[in-house]
């Protein structure tokens, strides 16, 4: 009875051990985009100012990031943007504002990744 015992203990340590170590839960970082370039962009009949701005994941493994976007060095208020795209899915992203130059967005970045945003206004 008491090998039996022992030998489930030691049974549900090895297992807590190895889903504390192989964890696939995605971690949550903030970080912050750097300013790359602008240029105009031509949506529908109008022209849009557009920003660039990139990120990296300094992580070697995947993660969701709180990624901060300042426009404050280019004296652009949050409220005037129009749209933010993702420049590798091409897709429009959801952003929330963080104050008069700061927007806030959420993305999963894999281990090393580098992601350009285009904010348009």
């Amino acid at each position: 009875m008491f090998k039996v015992f022992a030998l489930s203990v030691i049974l549900l340590m090895i297992t807590g051990v190895a889903f504390y170590f192989l964890n696939p839960t995605i971690e949550i970082k903030n970080l912050k985009a750097s300013f790359k370039v602008a240029h105009i962009h031509l949506i529908g009949n109008e022209y849009h100012m557009c920003f660039i701005f990139e990120v990296k994941n300094p992580e070697n493994k995947a993660i969701l990031a709180k990624v901060e976007i300042n426009l404050s060095s280019q004296k652009i208020l949050a409220n005037s943007i129009y749209k933010v795209i993702d420049e590798k899915t091409g897709k429009e992203l959801n952003f929330e504002v963080k104050n008069d130059y700061i927007i806030i967005v959420t993305i999963q970045l894999q281990a090393n990744e580098i992601r350009r945003f285009h904010v348009l206004l």
